[in-house]
């Protein structure tokens, strides 16, 4: 053990300085302090270093679960804005769609009811006249007359054809049902030409009331006809073009 006043040399065991007589046991605890203090501050300095390398890496994990949890909502969220955008525009081609083939079928379910509804007229005025003929003759029934006149259409298939018309009419008359907004008004009025063109169907199919009252009806049904079909091209005037389309 070395004196750390005189800086001779003594043994282990010593407790003063041979040379001087100064406590060696200080001396070697003050350097054990210090050895103590020493260790300690590198510890602390590691410690320190550690804790600081730590916190850089918890911070690059914390910054990289931000970046992927950003990446992750950017993501989600085009994905959602992408099947907005698909959806809606799979639901505006569908409308466009159903638009057009309204259009379409409501401009022909239209003239063929105009087709139809003169066939009845027709059919009707054969009738009047028929009737009247009989009554003007002395000799004929006019029940028989006319039932004749039915026997006829039947027979060169005309009733079948007016059938036929008629459920090929009922049939895109349901398929029209849900008329797109632009169509609604003209849907209604629609609606009333087929009311009026299945009265004059039936006064052609199946005559009712007195010769003056049946003809009255079907002038006024004609007429009536006539006023809601005008509506419906004022609406729609392009039906009759539109109506040709394949």
């Amino acid at each position: 053990m070395i004196c750390s006043k005189c800086g001779s040399e003594n043994s282990d065991e010593s407790l003063f300085c041979n040379r001087c007589g100064a406590k060696l046991v200080e001396t070697n605890n003050a350097v054990i302090d210090k050895e103590e203090v020493k260790q300690d501050t590198i510890e602390d300095k590691e410690s320190n270093a550690e804790k600081s390398e730590l916190n850089v890496k918890n911070k690059k994990i914390t910054k990289n679960k931000i970046i992927l949890t950003m990446i992750s909502i950017l993501i989600i969220a085009g994905c959602f804005v992408g099947y907005k955008y698909y959806d809606n525009h799979k639901k505006t081609e569908e409308a466009k769609k159903y638009h057009e083939k309204y259009e379409l079928t409501f401009a022909k379910t239209t003239l063929d009811i105009l087709t139809e509804t003169c066939a009845a007229q027709l059919m009707c005025s054969q009738i009047s006249d028929t009737w009247r003929n009989a009554i003007d003759s002395s000799y004929k029934d006019f029940n028989t007359e006319i039932a004749n006149q039915q026997k006829q259409w039947q027979d060169k298939g005309v009733l079948k054809e007016r059938e036929t018309a008629k459920n090929n009419i009922e049939k895109n008359m349901k398929e029209l049902r849900n008329p797109p907004k632009d169509y609604e008004e003209a849907y209604k009025l629609f609606v009333d030409l087929y009311s009026i063109y299945g009265q004059v169907y039936s006064q052609a199919i199946s005559p009712q009331g007195s010769i003056i009252t049946y003809n009255q009806d079907v002038n006024q049904k004609s007429s009536e006809f006539s006023q809601i079909y005008d509506k419906i091209k004022v609406l729609e005037p392009d039906i009759e073009t539109k109506a040709k389309k394949k």
